[in-house]
């Protein structure tokens, strides 16, 4: 039994054929999921190169793809070449000479063609016009976890330099005092500081330059007297309000004499927080303008509190963002450039440069903008800059918006899928791709036949987006349903598992696990009910345990998850790098690491001895803190205990921490790997081959790390707690075993872009 389709063609062949055909035109694409975007952009390529329907040709060198992950770009380039290969032998067999020169030509190109990401093509631009730029011919481009560990250091940098500054001093005991602290890495200022530095390109040049404004406390002195005026008109020293004001008296005292500002406001809060709800009416000439007097007082208390806090945290954001910027440009010089400074400051290039914009926009011809909904804002600037007309200033700066430009006909294509915009970390933004479409409505073209999946479950996802997606929104555009183009042989309905359930979320995640683990042991049990279409085949077949994906939106639920699948004997193995160190086997060795970078550290000295690396039982551990053994690595090992396996455990981990001052952090994992059985252990493990493949990948990304002059053990260690986090390359799916015949378990980040033929999608719970 093959496939079975639609008997006609697509439904939107009609803009297929746009995508293309109209090379002259500037495009721009909505394609849904499985509409085959990548297919239609390489026959726009082609046919751009090949001259079809009388257009002018462009070679290949002049066309510059642009795409969102080194992945797709390999994609997307392996493609073209595919492409160009299979339209060369054609041309050859059918003696058509200079279309067969033309193939050879883009053939030859294809290796430095500027198929790409956004921040590889911004770094080619830098790198042609590197002098007007102020950076060196040769710049070292950090990937998004050696840029969190560089903004870690910064950071405790910057905070030493705030607490050496004389003048910036008070301002931190300001801070302090009003509950938010500097130097914590849970501070409020550290996260405005990650924001700074993600976009430290939208930071006022003159930052860090603040002055500081003196506390206005007049008016607070002025009502803090009146509360004082009120005590000797009260006739009753028992009422409830006199005690209050007489309770406050020493309190109103410091806003009225000569008080150093700081001990004023460690009192603020008791002012602000008074109440003037009490008092007899007998007992005063006017009980209740002795309570408005309170309250007014306390109202004053307040503003002066906020205003004392606003010009705190204003002076300390400044101080951060002159310190931003100040980093950013000591990264320019240098030539170590995070992503985002190359998109800034190619950006920076061509609005500041007619000469470069003339060049470049020479260089590049025609610029093709693939996952545009994932893009950065700059992206757009780039782009225009590069195929619009542009009028400059008398310097040829351009100081305009990028909706001031158009683009020239057919200079420009893009293609996008707002609802697959999943990388707002990223600064993707989904006002901006509206508004851009909106910009380019004329050549506004929709891709809807879906080739991937099968019409029941297409129309279940049509019908399910319609109702949460029904209007385009700064936050989310509108659904596009999806036309289907497989039809299914059998019943393939999506399946919804579960249903309402009160619980914690550990009891939520438990219950969705074995619902997961439960619906996986009907496939291995019924597979004639879960039929697959096998695409090399062609043929229908049964499902096999690698034909079922696990999709997760955190690494939150896989522990759970996977003693699910352990417990009905479901092999799985763990697809995305951001997973594998979230397993067991991986967080056992970074126990070790963690235990020998800090021997003062009992938590992970105490995991690694209960690890089977050292496999030391509570009970041995029990005897040796009763026999006066110390959880340090530096401590003496009692004589009485030095044959225990305890001592033994201490005495390799102690060998381990002597030699992490020469040894690289892969170098001692894999002591730790060789010298603890590590691989051995594992094949003890259900799933032996895949914890040899989990090992033998983090010890790979330990030696890249190395290779990279990532640091020290203590770099080291922070860079493995940041590989779960969006964007790091560890989201990148792992490359299976041939023959490994199990469930894969996912993030969705590593996912995009890829198809399973059975998929659940799990961790929604929680």
């Amino acid at each position: 039994m093959t496939d079975a389709t639609s008997e006609a063609g697509p439904v939107d062949a009609a803009a297929r054929n746009t995508v293309e055909r109209e090379l002259g035109r500037t495009l721009f694409v909505e394609a849904g999921a499985g509409t085959g975007k990548t297919t239609a952009l390489v026959g726009r390529i082609v046919n751009l190169v090949l001259g079809e329907g009388g257009q002018p040709r462009v070679r290949l060198s002049k066309i510059a793809a642009i795409t969102f992950t080194e992945a797709a770009a390999a994609e997307l380039r392996d493609r073209v070449r595919t492409t160009f290969e299979a339209k060369q032998h054609e041309a050859r067999q059918s003696g058509h000479r200079e279309r067969e020169r033309l193939c050879n030509e883009a053939l030859e190109d294809a290796d430095l063609a500027a198929i790409s990401t956004l921040h590889a093509f911004a770094q080619r631009l830098l790198s042609e016009r590197s002098i007007e730029v102020g950076v060196p011919p040769r710049v070292q481009v950090v990937d998004e976890v050696q840029s969190q560990l560089a903004f870690e250091d910064r950071w405790s940098q910057f905070v030493d330099q705030l607490y050496a500054d004389d003048d910036i001093a008070e301002f931190i005991i300001r801070a302090s005092i009003l509950g938010v602290s500097v130097g914590n890495d849970r501070s409020p200022l550290r996260k405005v500081a990650k924001i700074f530095d993600d976009n430290w390109d939208r930071l006022p040049e003159q930052s860090g330059s603040s002055v500081a404004v003196p506390i206005q406390w007049a008016e607070l002195r002025d009502a803090a007297q009146n509360v004082i005026n009120l005590l000797p008109t009260c006739t009753d020293d028992t009422d409830l309000l006199f005690t209050k004001v007489s309770n406050l008296r020493a309190v109103l005292e410091l806003f009225v004499t000569d008080t150093p500002d700081l001990d004023r406001l460690r009192a603020l809060d008791r002012l602000k927080n008074a109440k003037g709800s009490n008092g007899q009416r007998g007992n005063w000439p006017d009980v209740a303008e002795a309570r408005a007097t309170v309250k007014a007082m306390a109202a004053v208390a307040e503003k002066v509190h906020s205003q004392v806090a606003n010009d705190t945290l204003q002076m300390l954001a400044d101080r951060i963002a002159g310190f931003t910027l100040d980093t950013a440009e000591e990264r320019r010089r240098e030539g170590e450039l995070e992503f985002h400074d190359l998109l800034v400051l190619a950006r920076r290039l061509l609005r500041s440069s007619a000469e470069a914009r003339t060049e470049l926009s020479a260089r590049y011809e025609v610029l093709m903008l693939d996952e545009f909904q994932d893009t950065d804002p700059i992206q757009i600037e780039l782009a225009l800059l590069l195929a619009g007309v542009v009028e400059g200033d008398d310097e040829g700066r351009f100081t305009g918006k990028w909706d001031e430009l158009d683009a020239v006909d057919g200079r420009l294509f893009m293609v996008g899928d707002p609802k697959q915009s999943i990388y707002r970390f990223r600064r993707a933004d989904i006002a901006l791709f509206l508004a851009v479409r909106d910009k380019f409505e004329s050549g506004r073209v929709t891709l809807s036949q879906n080739f991937r999946t099968v019409a029941p479950v297409v129309e279940a996802v049509n019908v399910l987006f319609d109702e949460l997606m029904p209007d385009d929104s700064p936050a989310q555009a509108k659904y596009q349903p999806l036309k289907p183009f497989r039809q299914a042989p059998a019943d393939h309905r999506p399946l919804i598992l579960g249903g309402p359930l009160d619980g914690t979320a550990a009891e939520l995640r438990l219950a969705e696990s074995e619902d997961v683990a439960a619906v996986i042991t009907n496939i291995a049990h019924k597979p004639g009910d879960w039929p697959v279409f096998d695409t090399t085949t062609k043929q229908w077949r049964a499902p096999q345990m690698r034909d079922i994906t696990i999709l997760l939106p955190t690494r939150t639920s896989l522990g759970t998850l996977t003693r699910a699948l352990d417990e009905a004997n479901i092999p799985y193995r763990a697809d995305t790098g951001s997973l594998v160190y979230e397993t067991q086997e991986i967080r056992d060795l970074l126990a070790v690491l963690r235990a020998v970078d800090d021997p003062t550290d009992q938590i992970s000295l105490v995991a690694a001895l209960r690890s089977p690396l050292y496999a030391c039982g509570d009970d041995d551990l029990y005897r040796w803190n009763q026999g006066g053994g110390k959880f340090d690595l530096d401590g003496l090992i009692p004589p009485e205990l030095e044959e225990t396996v305890v001592a033994d455990a201490i005495a390799h981990l102690s060998s381990l921490a002597k030699d992490r001052w020469w040894l690289e952090p892969s170098e001692l994992l894999l002591r730790v790997v060789d010298e603890r059985a590590a691989m051995a252990l594992a094949a003890a493990t259900r799933r032996p081959r895949d914890a040899w493949r989990r090992i033998r990948y983090v010890v790979d990304q330990a030696r890249a790390f190395a290779e990279s002059g990532g640091g020290d053990l203590r770099a080291y260690l922070d860079w493995t707690s940041l590989q779960g986090l969006d964007g790091s390359k560890a989201h990148e799916p792992m490359l299976p075993e041939i023959d490994d015949d199990a469930v894969r378990i996912m993030t969705i980040h590593g996912a995009k872009g890829l198809e399973f033929p059975i998929t659940v999608v799990s961790g929604l719970t929680t």
